[in-house]
């Protein structure tokens, strides 16, 4: 443990350390509430929907404060390589939970260690998850198969090479940006897929930068409910209209895949 990189931290990165507490403040809330929607729940399948999302919402909160503590304590590369786990964590939750018929959340319990053929990018477009897919996954998996990237964290001026752990603030900024900015997006979405009748995350002291890296999440949500609303779409026009959309990126990604590996040969 390292006083001094805890203590630059708090002073410098003040502003996204407190969103990390009212965060993890809200979590409870919602936790507690998806606990009390499970006692009441009055069929076998929402109480499996239910039973799912208690598990992995464990897993999603324990990733989150790990990468936090990482960040705090100087170690920066593994607080990165916890955001790659926990951006898949976040894609195959709502991946799981778009599916009505639960036969996704029904393969994730039997199959521990193959529950689809479906790549990454493909659930990510599957649930409109495209820019963080895009933009961060493939950043942060850089960090975890130990690229040059990863290494080169660790060397300043002059080819001087950093023992961990070091403070640098603005990759601690960022990244607790990043995850602040995916989490509140994540609780956002489960209290409104499960109707939790909560408005506390509209309270959160959000600055500028998380608020604009939850537009850039949405930016494909944001596209979509506009030309629904230009083409006075009824709900249930706009839903087949959003998996029509959605199907087709899968289908273009395919395409444009196979057209790869025809070249190389």
């Amino acid at each position: 443990m390292n006083d001094e990189i805890r203590k630059s931290v708090y002073e410098e990165c003040d502003e996204e350390v407190s969103l990390v507490w009212n965060i993890l403040i809200n979590e409870k809330i919602v936790r507690n509430s998806i606990q009390s929607k499970y006692a009441a729940a009055n069929s076998a399948t929402n109480i499996e929907r239910l039973d799912f999302l208690v598990l992995i919402f464990e897993e999603i909160f324990t990733l989150y404060r790990s990468l936090v503590l990482n960040s705090i304590e100087g170690y920066y590369v593994p607080s990165i390589i916890s955001t790659r786990s926990l951006i898949e964590c976040v894609i195959n939750c709502k991946y799981i939970l778009e599916d009505q018929t639960n036969s996704r959340m029904k393969s994730f319990q039997n199959n521990p260690f193959k529950w689809t053929n479906k790549s990454i990018s493909y659930r990510a477009n599957s649930i409109g998850e495209r820019s963080l897919y895009k933009s961060f996954y493939n950043m942060t998996s850089n960090y975890t198969h130990l690229n040059f990237v990863s290494l080169a964290q660790k060397i300043g001026e002059n080819n001087i090479v950093y023992p961990s752990p070091f403070y640098m603030k603005d990759k601690v900024k960022n990244t607790l940006n990043i995850n602040n900015a995916m989490v509140i997006s994540f609780l956002r979405y489960i209290v409104d897929k499960f109707e939790l009748n909560l408005n506390i995350l509209s309270e959160l002291k959000i600055n500028k930068d998380v608020s604009e890296m939850i537009e850039f999440f949405r930016y494909e949500d944001i596209i979509l409910d506009r030309f629904a609303e230009v083409a006075e779409m009824t709900p249930e026009q706009k839903q087949l209209m959003v998996k029509e959309f959605r199907s087709f990126l899968n289908r273009t990604k395919n395409t444009v895949n196979k057209s790869k590996k025809k070249k190389r040969r």
